[in-house]
C-alpha cells in the first residue's frame, strides 16, 4: 500500500500533459532507496527523512510539432503507440511522515548529473546526501529538512557518467547517437519539450 501510494504521488509530480512528455511509468528501486536514511537522524516536529531512488519512463510524441526541435526525433525507433520513449533517474529525500512536511518541494536537475544544492542546503557536497551526511550537527543546522522540504534531483543530460542522476534516449536510426543529447527535465516538459546536441541545431519546424 505504501509503494502504491509513494508510486501515485511520483506519477502526480513528474507527469505532463498528453500532447507533450508524458510519465508511462515509475520504477522505485528499493536496494538504492532506504528508510530512514541520514544516519536515522530524527528533526523535531518534522521527524526522520527517507530516500527514494528509481527510475521514471516516458513517451513523447514524435508528431507534435512542439517537439520538432529535439534534433533527429524522427529517426527514433517508435512503440506500438507510435511514441519515441525515453526514460531518467530520480533522486528523492522526503519526511517519512509527509503530514509533518511543508508540502513543498526544493527540485533541481543535476549539473550533469551532480547535485549542487548543499550551498543552499547547508550541507556538504556530494551525490548521495542522504547516505553520506549523517553528522548530527550538520543536520542540525541544515536549511531544507528541518523546514520539512521534500528535495528532488532528476536526470537530463544522458552523458552525466557513472554514480550521477543521468537521462536515457533511443540512438537514432543508423547511428549511435541519442535522439537527444541532452532531454529535457520534468519541470521543462511542463510547458515544452526541448533538446540540444553535437550536431548543428536546427529551427522548429513551422
Amino acid at each position: 500500500m505504501k509503494r502504491t501510494l509513494l508510486c501515485s504521488a511520483l506519477l502526480a509530480v513528474f507527469a505532463a500533459p498528453v500532447a507533450e512528455a508524458r510519465i508511462t511509468r515509475v520504477m522505485v528501486d528499493p536496494a538504492l532507496s532506504q528508510s530512514p536514511t541520514f544516519g536515522g537522524y530524527s528533526w523535531p516536529s518534522v521527524g526522520q527523512y527517507e530516500r527514494v531512488i528509481g527510475t521514471a519512463y516516458g513517451e513523447v510524441n514524435p508528431n507534435d510539432r512542439r517537439n520538432a526541435v529535439i534534433v533527429d526525433i524522427e529517426l527514433a525507433p517508435r512503440n506500438a503507440r507510435g511514441m519515441v520513449e525515453y526514460s531518467f533517474d530520480f533522486y528523492i529525500l522526503k519526511p517519512i511522515d509527509l503530514t509533518k512536511g511543508n508540502s513543498k518541494v526544493m527540485y533541481e536537475p543535476p549539473n550533469r548529473g551532480g547535485k549542487t544544492w548543499n550551498t543552499f542546503g547547508r550541507v556538504p557536497g556530494g551525490n548521495d546526501p542522504g547516505g553520506t551526511i549523517t553528522d548530527p550537527t550538520v543536520l542540525a543546522n541544515a536549511f531544507l529538512m528541518p523546514r520539512g522540504y521534500a528535495i528532488v534531483f532528476s536526470g537530463w543530460d544522458f552523458a552525466a557518467g557513472v554514480n550521477t542522476t543521468k537521462t536515457r534516449s533511443p540512438p537514432a536510426a543508423g547511428t549511435t547517437t541519442p535522439t537527444a543529447r541532452r532531454s529535457a527535465s520534468p519541470a521543462e516538459t511542463s510547458s515544452t519539450t526541448t533538446s540540444t546536441s553535437s550536431r548543428t541545431p536546427r529551427r522548429t519546424r513551422p
